[in-house]
């Protein structure tokens, strides 16, 4: 298990998501606060519905800088129960 700076901070909700590299399965965690003082970022509150999407970057496809595979657009439903 890999960990990183972001796993000693209070306060900080846990994302995850799954998928395999070369039949390998791959878990990716990130965090941070559900809201921030950012206008620019987005602010997860309870019961809210949010637009998202993934980018990813496969490097044995030769996708490098701006080329990569992109999702469409999904609509994530945050928990009433935060």
């Amino acid at each position: 298990m890999v960990y990183s700076q972001f796993d000693e901070l209070p306060n900080l909700e846990v994302f995850n998501t799954a998928g395999t590299v070369d039949e390998t399965p791959v878990l990716k965690t990130s965090k941070r606060a559900l809201t921030t003082d950012d206008p620019n970022d987005v602010q997860f509150i309870a019961g809210a519905t949010i637009p998202l999407a993934f980018a990813v970057w496969n490097g044995s496809n030769v996708e490098r800088n701006g080329m990569k595979g992109i999702s469409t657009w999904l609509t994530a439903q945050i928990s009433k129960n935060l």
